[in-house]
């Protein structure tokens, strides 16, 4: 899509064309996330799905980092093209691309000398460790395949062809589930299996959305990446909320696996790691909706056209808020049909899962707001607002929340931990909003200076 058509083309239009291939993209990325858990669940058992979401914050932190500078250059790239300055958005995927290169080699290089460390700070006990390292063992040699994977999906999404990236993203999805079933049922490997074909796939998804390269839509290039320390800086200013997101995913991760392992057992460990499915499913969905408005927005900042930023966030809010409601009533209303799709239903996870579901998925309302607030802030270059609701959000209301509740209230207050954080976080993230709105400060009187010689931020 031509960069014009996002200053003029029709809103709705607009909309659409980015938010099934951006919702198609990040829902299948989740299915990775499904296919292991189903696939282990039922050929490994409990404590196969018990060591893959001990572990599960590790891939929050490689793609989290992809996304980071992916979507931080990509929707400077957009800002810039919206003002006509194509050669500065291509410096800003230049220098994008310089610095995920060399994060995927230190994530590579660490991760396997320091593995046995990594998985001890992640909580695995005697029990797990096996099904653990056999499964991260896997990972570690697909890392740098991982991080660019997110990387280039925000970029071919931003460059105007977000079909081929849902089209990459969909056939690895399909073909992780394939691969899970027979690494997994026909071969000795295990859950060892698992982690291989989530490599696999990504490594052909990754391949399908590199070909964007040698299509005539193509419009990255690299340039002379000069300075680089400026335009490092504002690249992950900009993309750092979408680190927070995704990484503080991990973290909360991290620590409901402490906790409900101290106060409630491997039977509710094993229903939370089914939750935390249902929650991945929700976050992607949302973050689908937000990743479609971002080039719009972005490029119509650049442009000052702020009327057409207002309908499109509009938009993206009524489209968010309907999917909200539906996963919510879900839970609320076959709590014990969402676990039984990925566990064997005993009487003890039934007990468990009936009211660990359904007060956990009340949450999901109070998310869409945040995640797709910070997606309009970051397109809008607010990334002051977007980092304080994705540090309030993942790591200092929630974790707050999660080591408070089992004290104050008991083991079980858990489960009400994240719908807590959650509405908390939407309320600030709200605020912001309509402070963002009142004060009108998205009256371009003076296009702000998005160039990499540039270290100065837009004032907020």
């Amino acid at each position: 899509m031509k960069n014009r058509d996002l200053l003029n083309g029709d809103i709705k239009y607009l909309f659409l064309r980015y938010l099934l291939p951006a919702v198609g993209a990040t829902l299948v990325s989740a299915v990775y996330l499904v296919g292991d858990t189903v696939i282990i669940g039922k050929g490994v058992g409990t404590v196969g799905i018990s060591a893959v979401t001990l572990i599960s914050p590790l891939f929050s932190i490689l793609f989290s980092t992809g996304l980071m500078f992916g979507v931080g250059g990509a929707v400077l790239l957009n800002v810039a093209r919206g003002r006509g300055d194509k050669d500065t958005g291509n410096r800003y995927y230049t220098i994008a691309l310089i610095a995920t290169t060399l994060f995927a080699t230190a994530y590579t290089l660490l991760g396997n000398v320091f593995l046995d460390p990594m998985l001890k700070l992640f909580g695995t006990t005697d029990n797990l460790y096996p099904y653990a390292r056999a499964y991260t063992e896997y990972i570690m040699l697909f890392a740098p395949v991982m991080v660019y994977s997110a990387f280039f999906q925000s970029f071919v999404r931003g460059d105007g062809n977000p079909v081929l990236a849902m089209l990459g993203v969909s056939i690895g999805g399909v073909l992780n589930i394939i691969l899970d079933y027979i690494l997994v049922f026909h071969t000795d490997m295990g859950i060892g299996g698992a982690a291989l074909a989530t490599g696999i796939s990504n490594t052909a998804s990754l391949l399908i959305i590199l070909t964007h390269f040698l299509t005539k839509k193509c419009g990255l290039k690299i340039l002379r990446p000069q300075p680089v320390a400026s335009a490092i800086h504002k690249i992950m200013r900009t993309g750092f909320p979408s680190f927070l997101i995704d990484f503080a995913n991990g973290l909360i991760v991290l620590l409901f696996n402490v906790q409900i392992l101290k106060y409630l057992g491997e039977s509710a460990h094993a229903v939370y790691g089914v939750i935390g499915v249902y929650a991945l499913f929700a976050m992607s969905l949302y973050n689908g909706v937000g990743q479609a408005i971002q080039p719009i927005a972005a490029a119509n900042y650049g442009a000052c056209r702020k009327e057409r930023i207002a309908e499109v966030t509009r938009i993206g809010i009524i489209v968010v808020l309907c999917i909200a409601t539906v996963l919510t009533a879900f839970g609320l209303l076959f709590p014990r049909a969402a676990v039984a799709i990925f566990l064997e239903i005993t009487d003890e996870i039934m007990i468990i899962s009936h009211s660990a579901v359904r007060i956990y998925f009340t949450g999901f309302i109070f998310m869409s707001i945040t995640l797709f607030l910070c997606a309009y802030f970051q397109s809008v270059l607010r990334d002051g607002r977007a980092i304080s609701i994705a540090l309030m959000r993942g790591a200092v209301v929630s974790s707050l929340f999660v080591m408070l509740f089992p004290i104050i209230f008991g083991g079980k207050s858990i489960w009400f931990a994240m719908p807590a954080a959650e509405a908390v976080t939407a309320a600030v993230a709200v605020i912001l909003y309509f402070n963002v709105i009142k004060t009108k400060e998205l009256n371009c009187k003076e296009k702000p200076n998005t160039r990499p010689q540039s270290a100065e931020r837009d004032k907020e």
